[in-house]
């Protein structure tokens, strides 16, 4: 770097280091000059030494992250030039090596809280009544000994009194916070959460939202794609999964932010504690009643630019990582879980390389959760069973399937309850938000249940505390319930590529017809059908989508296991399959009973537009043309289905009748005795 360069990064960096926090680290971004990647990392380290130089004591522990040691080895790789690289580079240059926090809120005050009475909760919970969570001693002592325990790591500052709260700060800010417990964790049972949403002090609402990198994450419904992709070659796949250790708690937060970063601790003994005021460890004596306050130097849980800060980091190791592995094994990861799918020595090569590369850049792996490659493992809470390269499978763990079951069991009971007639049920946000997350988990399985949680996220997306969920809802809830119980759980990802294509047509003055390799059949509406035809109540466009239901529960049985590709020549029926959606009652019944259908069979469906012309199979079938459906050219020997299921039919008189696949009547129908 030539020296009149130096000197400018020198003053700036300068700058950055002995700002007060009230200048946006997004004006110092803006106004920081374009530089060659290949400057990175000497410019973190630049700005990281001039930190130092004016406050030493930020050196005494510092963070296990190593910026300067990520963008030496990013140096000339393809990664180093993508918009994570950017962010990180320019957020660690502003804080000296470290990530800002981005809070733009009010630093001329003073903000303090209580804690609430329960400081431990579970990581998951569920409506129905289940024994505390288990902690060593009282829910105070297991907030304070995990507290403090960071104290002890030098990850927080403290702990303080308000008086040297104030003369250590100045101004600070002190928000609620709670201890998670996951107990059957390999690893951390016990997690710090900061109430950065805390309704007083809305810290969350304080950041600066437009300079946060928008969060990417791999998640299944990628790996599925990719896992897909790859058994179409018939080789053996392995994958390997690795999770970092401490993830957010290696990497550290720009001094500046630290005072509004500040979490609350009761004491309820006599005694003792850790003190570290960043420049040395010692102890303070303490009574019961006391109450102090520490401050986070490390990324804490409850931030939302902790998300985006550390899944820059992540996303930027994958990056690498692939671009070393190239096209013979996958690289994705999810926040600090990272996986690597492909053939099983590449596979090796891949997660010894992650696994020297986060030992490098000071993210280490979890040494609890070490794994080699294998033919089976399990991503993001589904099992993967790759050992028969001709039927590659993902499967729901039972155990997960169990718990989903007795969680939706629980509200339409209490929704029967309420209204045995119609049964409907108003209930928290937060609980809803829980039954979302786990029929959303469930549809990477089952992913032909999309629609059936459509109207539950609708609900979601609307005002209030407390959401209430129709009679609708509560039917699809049933249907979930049905499709997890007489389903084994366990998906066909890859049964040896097979794309069916089924051509179908509908006509508003005839009838309809579907052929599928020479199979085929044809008929007319019903005289209630043709009536609201008539009278304009049913459109083309309805008569084409139970067309499709016609097609796909007669030869369902047939299909199962493989790809539908519907040829159709109507795009809104297209594009209905493409979103699994509509705004039209009836032909949303319509989509979700074929989709209901496609999860019975684990089908997946697909559908594109064909013009009429080239449709001439369906179409002359539609419209009973039967000798000129015998003159064209065949492909495949012609075989009329004696007895084709036409029962969905009957939604085009009555979509929310017994032939409405939420309803009960249906569900008994199709699921009762039967096993998938």
């Amino acid at each position: 770097m030539l020296p009149s360069i130096r000197k400018k990064w020198v003053r700036l960096c300068t700058k950055f280091a002995l700002d007060d926090g009230s200048t946006p680290v997004a004006t110092f971004i803006k106004n920081m000059p374009r530089v060659s990647s290949c400057r990175y990392a000497e410019l973190i380290a630049l700005s990281q030494e001039i930190m130092l130089q004016h406050f030493p004591e930020e050196g005494i522990v510092p963070q296990d992250f190593d910026g300067v040691a990520l963008f030496s080895l990013l140096r000339g790789s393809e990664a180093i030039e993508s918009a994570s690289a950017l962010y990180v580079f320019q957020h660690l240059v502003v804080g000296g090596g470290r990530f800002g926090s981005l809070y733009e809120g009010p630093r001329d005050q003073i903000f303090t809280c209580t804690n609430q009475r329960q400081l431990v909760v579970p990581a998951s919970s569920d409506p129905w009544d289940t024994k505390k969570v288990p902690v060593p001693s009282s829910h105070k002592r297991a907030h304070l000994d995990l507290s403090l325990s960071e104290v002890l790591a030098g990850r927080c500052l403290g702990p303080f009194n308000e008086d040297e709260a104030q003369s250590t700060f100045g101004n600070y800010s002190v928000v609620q916070s709670f201890v998670l417990s996951k107990p059957t964790a390999i690893s951390t049972k016990l997690r710090l959460v900061h109430n950065f949403s805390y309704q007083h002090h809305h810290i969350n609402n304080m950041l600066a939202d437009l300079v946060m990198l928008p969060v990417d994450l791999d998640h299944s419904a990628r790996f599925i794609a990719a896992a897909r992709a790859r058994a179409a070659h018939g080789e053996l796949l392995h994958m390997v999964t690795a999770d970092v250790s401490k993830g957010y708690r290696r990497l550290f937060h720009r001094r500046q932010d630290v005072a509004h970063l500040g979490l609350r601790i009761d004491v309820d003994f006599d005694g003792s504690i850790p003190f570290f005021d960043g420049s040395s460890h010692s102890t303070r004596s303490v009574k019961k009643g006391d109450a102090f306050f520490i401050f986070d130097r490390s990324l804490p849980f409850g931030l939302k630019t902790s998300v985006s800060s550390f899944c820059a980091v992540s996303s930027l190791v994958r990056d690498f990582v692939q671009e070393k592995l190239g096209v013979a094994a996958t690289c994705m990861a999810y926040i600090d879980d990272f996986v690597i799918l492909g053939p099983k020595d590449a596979v090796a090569r891949g997660i010894t390389l992650l696994r020297e590369v986060l030992q490098t850049i000071g993210l280490p792996e979890n040494p609890l959760k070490m794994n080699t490659p294998s033919s089976s493992g399990t991503y993001l809470g589904i099992d993967y069973d790759f050992s028969d390269p001709w039927a590659v499978s993902l499967t729901l763990p039972p155990e997960k399937k169990a718990r989903y079951i007795k969680h939706l069991e629980y509200y339409i009971s209490k929704a029967e309850k309420n209204c045995p007639s119609a049964p409907s049920l108003a209930i928290p946000r937060t609980e809803l938000q829980s039954l979302v997350g786990k029929v959303c988990h469930a549809a990477y399985v089952f992913q032909s249940g999309r629609p059936f949680y459509a109207r539950l996220l609708y609900t979601l997306r609307s005002g209030g505390k407390r959401l209430s969920l129709s009679s609708g809802a509560i039917d699809d809830l049933r249907w979930w319930v049905s499709v997890l119980t007489n389903h084994s759980g366990t998906v066909i990802l890859h049964h040896h590529q097979i794309i069916n294509k089924i051509y179908t047509d509908a006509s508003t003055s005839t009838g309809f017809g579907a052929i599928f390799n020479g199979n085929y059949f044809h008929g007319t509406w019903s005289s209630e059908v043709s009536a609201l035809v008539s009278d304009f109540h049913i459109t083309i466009n309805e008569l084409e989508l139970v067309t499709l239901n016609f097609a796909l529960e007669t030869w369902g049985s047939d299909l199962a296991g493989s790809t539908v590709h519907f040829r159709c020549d109507n795009l809104a029926c297209v594009y209905n399959i493409a979103s699994m959606s509509s705004k039209i009652p009836i032909r949303a019944a319509l989509l979700r009973r074929l989709y209901a259908t496609a999860a019975h069979y684990g089908i997946t469906l697909q559908s594109s537009y064909i013009n009429t012309h080239d449709n001439l199979h369906a179409d002359t079938l539609s419209r009973g043309k039967m000798q000129e459906f015998f003159d064209l050219p065949q492909r495949h020997s012609l075989v009329a289905v004696s007895s084709p299921v036409l029962s969905a039919m009957g939604l085009l008189t009555n979509p929310h009748g017994p032939q409405n696949p939420s309803s009960p009547a249906w569900l008994h129908s199709h699921f009762a005795g039967s096993r998938s």
